[in-house]
């Protein structure tokens, strides 16, 4: 349970542009093993606030209990925006170990910190339906790290670290921070992280590297057909490293829908149990209402992912797939509640393969706010109508 709640104070989402609708979400995940692993869950609210003040001002806000991720966006040119952030707080950057879907909390530990940074965004294509951004972000931080509850006291934690980090993207459309809306996306990435120095820890049988890079592309579509109501939604993403560490490689697994910008889904999988050097992923899910009024359905999905595993974490077999069934509630505009159950055919426990999990996903629209920041010359705010080409914005 205590993984549970690191996972409920630190989700956060990051942006990858600024956003131009009026947003305030609540969202919340749970996923239940009910074979190996803990459960793992997120919690946080959201809110996007254009036109903060005056007209090219934008305000960005995620907050979970003890942690914060913000940033306030302003137009520098006609097609040109620039961020300005800022996040914090506990339990953001530590590490679980998990290994064939087992928390080995022996060897976990908590990691607490803050960041600046600056972004900038270029739209590359005025005038078109979809949009292409250029997106620029350079980070600077510090990261403390410290024993969790169960951390083997003869295990060495990690020394503080200030760590700078570089992102650079191309981005032709998006998704929304919402539970299965309409998207289309295509996407390439590059990440490089630099620490101020390199250093051992553990058993003295792990490190933390000086610098590691990351490169990824992501592909994704979503559509609700209008004459039936039914949803289906494919999503690939391929990604690799150099010099990853075991705070810098990728993990897969699990069934949080949210928990990401690129969640790497697995059914069945512990969530973040698969640790790689690189992969080759694929999702897909399909819906279908059963009632009249399309308030409920019901649906299938699958994952599968060819991986280069970090070494120390190796499996039997590159090749790791789930399947699973879920079903979404959805009464109107304010929330949506989703369920669903996953089995992971390829998730190792002890020396077999094959896991189960069960998860939930809920999504709370509060609405554009009805209040006004302090010093606000406009008053009260009211809700901005919202538009067919506004669903291309996007977030973590």
């Amino acid at each position: 349970m205590r993984w549970l709640l690191l996972w409920l104070l630190s989700a956060s989402p990051a942006a990858a542009q600024i956003d131009p609708k009026w947003r305030q979400l609540v969202q919340l995940g749970w996923d239940q093993p009910l074979s190996g692993g803990s459960p793992l869950g997120y919690g946080f609210y959201y809110l996007n606030r254009p036109k903060l003040y005056q007209r090219g001002l934008t305000l960005r806000l995620v907050a979970a209990p003890v942690y914060a991720d913000g940033e306030l966006g302003f137009k520098i040119a006609p097609q040109t925006d620039v961020g300005i952030g800022l996040s914090g707080g506990g339990f953001a950057f530590g590490h679980q170990e998990i290994r064939r879907g087992s928390a080995i909390r022996a060897e976990s530990f908590n990691g607490n910190g803050f960041a600046l940074a600056l972004a900038m965004y270029r739209r590359m294509n005025p005038g078109k339906m979809i949009p292409l951004y250029l997106y620029l972000k350079g980070m600077a931080g510090l990261r403390a790290y410290e024993s969790a509850a169960r951390t083997d006291p003869n295990f060495v934690v990690p020394q503080a670290l200030f760590e700078k980090a570089a992102r650079i993207g191309l981005r032709f459309g998006g998704r929304e921070p919402e539970l299965h809306r309409n998207a289309l996306e295509l996407s390439v990435w590059y990440e490089g992280r630099f620490r101020d120095r390199s250093q051992q820890y553990g058993y003295g049988d792990r490190s933390i590297r000086h610098e590691s890079q990351l490169f990824w592309s992501n592909a994704y579509v979503a559509y609700t057909f209008p004459a039936t109501g039914r949803f289906a939604s494919a999503a690939a993403t391929l990604g690799t490293s150099s010099n990853a560490d075991r705070l810098s490689a990728w993990r897969l697994g699990g069934s949080l829908p949210l928990v990401a910008e690129y969640p790497l889904a697995l059914p069945g999988y512990v969530q973040l149990e698969v640790t790689a050097r690189s992969f080759a992923h694929l999702e897909v899910r399909a819906l279908t209402p059963v009632d009249e009024d399309r308030k409920f359905g019901v649906g299938l999905w699958g994952a599968a992912a060819s991986v280069d595993y970090l070494p120390g974490f190796e499996q039997t077999g590159s090749f790791n797939s789930g399947v699973g069934a879920w079903s979404q509630y959805d009464p109107g505009k304010r929330w949506r509640l989703g369920l669903q159950y996953g089995y992971g055919i390829g998730a190792m426990r002890d020396f077999r393969r094959g896991a189960h999990s069960v998860g939930m996903t809920v999504q709370i629209n509060l609405g554009a706010p009805r209040w006004a920041f302090p010093f606000e010359p406009r008053g009260p705010v009211q809700r901005p109508p919202t538009g067919l080409l506004q669903s291309f914005s996007t977030t973590r």
